[in-house]
Formats: structure tokens, sequence, C-alpha cells
């Protein structure tokens, strides 16, 4: 079912009809089998062979049948691939208002105008940005309904610098984490205060059911002075050319 030693994830529940006999079948996801389909399962046959995370698996092999998810199970396998001893962690009945693979469970987001200005550089390097280079100018907190879940974070940072041709960096970071997530840059033209809008993206496993905060840091690699939401140190536009981010945890 695609799970990795010690991995936490969950498994989809499925009732299928074969003739008019309701047997069961297990998926790793949902969203791969909609129930107005008629699908197919693979033989498990109780012999180790549930081994792919994109394939429905029941006791014996059957072909285009009905399928009605039942619901879900949350569960950490063992110290080895395979092993399901462990109790599980949560079950779910599938009803009004649960999620499944795909869906959005919640989206945060955060949108600011203001202007900022730092002083910090982030190198231009084949070296992985730190959360002491640049300059923190967005954050944005979520607290995740599951560990399991997937959050796909986009953010979008109107940047502006004092040096010319000069290589302008924005980072993602996570709580007190050194290293980025993710990060983006580009070269400034040969013009002072030439302003740009970096954008970046990242998806990610959540990993926590705890309050979790994500930061938008930036600099160019001249150190200077970097404008954010603006050039020279000034606002432009009067506060609408905004910056942003937006996380989103999905249902896995």
């Amino acid at each position: 079912l695609g799970f990795s030693a010690a991995g936490a994830g969950r498994l989809y529940v499925w009732a299928i009809d074969n003739s008019g006999t309701v047997e069961l079948a297990l998926s790793r996801t949902a969203d791969l089998f909609p129930e107005s389909a008629l699908i197919s399962t693979t033989a498990e046959g109780a012999a180790g062979a549930a081994d792919s995370a994109s394939v429905m698996y029941s006791t014996t092999a059957r072909s285009s049948i009905p399928t009605r998810l039942l619901g879900y199970v949350e569960i950490t396998t063992g110290a080895t691939e395979g092993e399901w001893d462990n109790a599980p962690t949560a079950i779910q009945l599938m009803g009004a208002g649960v999620k499944r693979t795909g869906e959005i469970v919640q989206v945060q987001y955060t949108q600011t105008g203001a202007v900022n200005t730092g002083v910090t550089a982030i190198p231009s390097d084949d070296s992985i940005p730190e959360n002491d280079e640049g300059d923190e100018y967005m954050t944005l907190a979520i607290v995740p309904s599951s560990n399991i879940n997937k959050l796909l974070i986009e953010a979008k940072a109107m940047l502006a610098h004092s040096s010319a041709s000069t290589f302008i960096t924005a980072a993602l970071f996570q709580d007190s984490t050194v290293n980025s997530l993710a990060a983006t840059g580009e070269h400034i033209p040969a013009v002072v205060n030439n302003g740009l809008m970096l954008s970046l993206r990242h998806e990610m496993i959540t990993g926590t059911s705890g309050s979790t905060t994500f930061k938008i840091r930036a600099g160019g690699a001249a150190g200077a002075t970097t404008t954010f939401n603006g050039a020279n140190a000034g606002r432009l536009l009067g506060g609408v050319m905004a910056s942003s981010i937006r996380i989103t945890e999905i249902m896995q």
C-alpha cells in the first residue's frame, strides 16, 4: 500500500459488490476510485503483495464492480515495511462533511500591502538559504487537523533592491528550522530599485497536528537595502500592491 517503515497514513475501507455478495477492500487513497465508476481490484491474498499506493486490494481480484467507501483508519506501521500489528490511531466512518483524499480541509491566508525594508543578504550561491539570512517580511500560522495530511504553501512577495544588477531571493521557512523549505530568485536588471514579484509554491506532509508557522524571508546577494511592497524604502500604489501567503491543508 505504499507505506514506509514506521510511516503514518490512512487506509480507506471499501465495500465492493461481487454479484450481490458484499466484500471488503482497502486502498491507500480514495481519489483514484470514484464511486460512480466500476472498479477493478487486485488480490492481496495474505501474501504481503499489497505494495502499491494506487491500487485497491481485496482478498480475491474482482473486475468492474461497484464500490462504496465505508470509512478509513489512521495507523502507523511497524519498524518493518508491511508490519501492521499497531493499533489504529483513529477510525472514521464516512458521512456528511467527512473529507476524503484530495479535498480541502482548511485554508489560511494573509495579505499585506505595508512597506518594509531590510539590509541582510541572502547569498547567490549553491547553498540552502538559512533563517539568519535575508529579513523576515511575512508569517502565517496554521493548526493542521492531522499530521497525515498535505500542506500546500503558496507565497508572493513584491521586492525591489537598492543595488543594480544583483540577485534577489525569497525563501520559505518553518518555525525555527534553520534550512529553507523552498526558495526562488531572480536577477534584477541594471536599474536601481526596479521591482519584481517573486512567487513560490511548496507541498509537504503536515507532520504535526499542533500550530506551525511559515515565514517568508528575502534579501539581495549584495546586501544593501531590500524594499518589500515598494521601492527605494517607500510604498508604491497606496498599499494595494500586496504580497501574500496562502496555506491549504489537503486531505490525504
